[in-house]
């Protein structure tokens, strides 16, 4: 929820800077805030450390090598797709 008020926020900056400046410029001064915010919100939330130390380290890495293939096939195949899509538009 607060990264999506973040992202607000950055865009009506943005928006609200590009009359003032040119468009490049107020792009990363959003942005340049947006960071700022992320890392005050970064640094005020608690820690959260779900794994208990008696917790199997094979088990773990197994589950994280199994999410990150479950992440490449999901882009993988959105990117076919949205690609399959393009050059049938074209």
């Amino acid at each position: 929820m607060i990264s999506i008020l973040l992202v607000g926020g950055a865009v009506w900056l943005q928006r609200t800077l590009a009359a003032r400046m040119d468009a490049w410029s107020a792009a990363l001064a959003a942005l340049g805030a947006f960071v700022v915010g992320v890392t005050v919100v970064f640094l005020v939330l608690p820690v959260v450390d779900e794994v208990p130390a008696d917790f199997p380290a094979e088990l773990l890495w197994r589950f994280r090598v199994g999410a990150l293939a479950t992440q490449i096939a999901l882009w993988g195949a959105m990117g076919l797709a949205f690609g399959a899509l393009v050059e049938r538009r074209r």
